[in-house]
């Protein structure tokens, strides 16, 4: 009979038994705050799709028959506000991805792939609203 020492751990596939020179193999897992960046990123995304369709829609409606101007824009303007306020939303939760992907690529023995992919797609929509911004005033 085996005992219970000398069983082979390190070819069962479910015990992570010690490498080639003794150490143990460690398990990584990936950053929980990078996960959420990285969700919150796509998510975003998906919202600044959604409120440009919003409001380019109510703008052409409104623009489509002069002669009705103020009535169509007094029917198209509850889009218009909620396209609109769906941005803002997308912005906040843009800011909020940007942050917790930098929390993420800054925690220590993780994975952190997610956190630096969140941290990309959140900064990449940050940047032309700072030049809009920063060349509105010239």
């Amino acid at each position: 009979m085996e005992n219970f020492d000398q069983r082979n751990y390190a070819t069962s596939p479910s015990y992570p038994g010690p490498a080639q020179g003794g150490q143990p193999i460690l398990i990584t897992k990936h950053s929980g705050p990078g996960i959420a960046s990285f969700i919150i990123s796509l998510v975003t995304f998906l919202g600044y799709i959604f409120a440009t369709v919003l409001i380019t829609v109510a703008a052409a409606n409104v623009l489509e028959s002069p002669d009705e101007l103020f009535q169509e824009y007094f029917m198209q303007q509850g889009s218009a506000i909620v396209g609109i306020l769906l941005f803002f939303l997308a912005a906040l939760l843009n800011l909020t991805s940007l942050i917790l992907g930098i929390v993420g690529i800054s925690t220590k023995n993780r994975k952190k792939v997610f956190a630096i992919l969140g941290t990309i797609f959140s900064a990449i929509p940050i940047f032309p609203v700072i030049i809009i911004l920063l060349f509105s005033n010239l």
